[in-house]
């Protein structure tokens, strides 16, 4: 090893062994920005000069593993992916990656259950609020059509399905139409209605 001194600066040129704890009053930093300590915010930068607590910054494929014992060890990743899109994922202890998270391209959930309001949903998509408004969904395309489906509405104090929009509402059976309800609540029915009895007004 080499170690020089300029002013206040120390240069270690190769490997540097010490038993002793190391303290610094300035800035610390490995190779320029590999690794660096800003000593008056106490931000840290992994690749870059850090401008927030923790700064990291590779290349596409690169981020933070977190890891965990066995093999393998790997258990979630944040980073970014092949064509250096942020990303997320978590696997379990035998590799299965069950959870992902991209900022650009397919995300998906196979873990398990997916619950929103309550930490123990019983189905694959479960939805659970206190009032009217946490316990909605809605799917909406961009050109205004809006379907929701709901636990209370409020008015009728039941469940419901419904066009919110001024569009018909359609149920389908065998992927063929089968009923249409129009805005003006006319039902039409695209097969026959068979029953013991029946009434219409």
């Amino acid at each position: 090893s080499i170690v020089s001194e300029s002013g206040t600066a120390l240069t270690v040129t190769g490997s540097l062994t010490t038993t002793l704890g190391l303290s610094s009053t300035g800035d610390f930093a490995v190779n320029t920005n590999k690794f660096t300590v800003n000593a008056t915010t106490g931000n840290v930068g992994i690749g870059e000069t850090p401008t927030t607590t923790l700064s990291v910054q590779g290349s596409a494929s690169n981020g933070i593993n977190i890891l965990g014992v066995g093999t393998p060890a790997a258990r979630g990743f944040l980073g970014l992916d092949a064509s250096n899109h942020g990303t997320f994922s978590l696997t379990t202890t035998n590799g299965a990656t069950n959870v992902v998270i991209k900022s650009s391209g397919d995300s998906y959930f196979k873990g398990g259950f997916l619950g929103i309001g309550t930490d123990s949903p019983d189905v694959a998509l479960d939805v659970e609020g206190a009032s009217n408004l946490t316990s909605r969904i809605r799917v909406t395309k961009t050109t205004g059509k809006t379907l929701e489906i709901g636990a209370d509405r409020g008015t009728t104090d039941a469940p419901y399905i419904a066009s919110i929009t001024n569009h018909n509402l359609d149920f389908l059976t065998n992927d063929t139409l089968a009923l249409t309800l129009d805005t003006s609540q006319n039902a039409t029915f695209a097969g026959s209605i068979t029953g013991t009895t029946a009434s219409f007004s």
